[in-house]
């Protein structure tokens, strides 16, 4: 963002108005200025009202006691500037990732609070180990995948099944999870899961 050019102490007290136009022009541009940044502005119906809230990555500001301080930090090294909320203990606690990916349909991606993150959908697999990749790859890593049959019938006969996440050393712990149905259940089943990470 460019910076806004603003002449302080203008006008000044013994100069005539024609000496101080310009700087007062440009005030009074600068004002308009500044207030279009994130805010609806001047002749508005919603005059005063924010838009939005644009913050520029930065480090932890500090909080003087009885306050917080809201700012955006790329406090995962992901290249993102995350909002962050800084209390004035020295703690911070990263706001909801509401720039995560969204998705409520059957296959699913929905933030939690704390930087966690649920997933869930559908997989259709065949006998022996598959990988089901997940609907995003998670940032940083999967902790636990839950997996079962979208048929019941599927319980009995001893079919057995094992879903767990991928060891989290490789990258594709973040991508995908392990599903392994034993030798009784047929090519095709298919299973719904859920998987939770960060």
């Amino acid at each position: 963002m460019a910076s806004i050019p603003y002449t302080q102490n203008t006008p000044v007290a013994t100069n005539s108005p024609s000496q101080d136009v310009n700087n007062m022009t440009q005030n009074t541009n600068s004002v308009y200025s500044i207030w279009n940044i994130d805010h609806k502005t001047f002749s508005d119906n919603l005059a005063g009202e924010h838009r939005q809230v644009t913050m520029t990555t930065q480090s932890n500001p500090g909080a003087p006691v009885g306050q917080g301080a809201l700012y955006a930090d790329n406090v995962r090294g992901d290249g993102v500037a995350w909002p962050v909320w800084a209390y004035n203990s020295g703690g911070l606690q990263q706001i909801e990732m509401i720039s995560f990916p969204v998705t409520l349909n059957a296959q699913g991606v929905v933030p939690l609070a704390g930087k966690m993150i649920m997933q869930f959908g559908t997989a259709t697999i065949n006998t022996g180990v598959n990988f089901v990749n997940y609907n995003v790859a998670f940032p940083n890593e999967a902790f636990v995948v839950i997996a079962n049959p979208a048929s019941l019938t599927l319980l009995n006969n001893n079919q057995y099944y094992t879903a767990r996440v991928r060891p989290s050393s490789p990258a594709d712990n973040k991508a995908s999870f392990r599903l392994e149905a034993g030798t009784n259940i047929p090519n095709g089943t298919t299973f719904g899961w859920v998987a939770i990470g960060y």
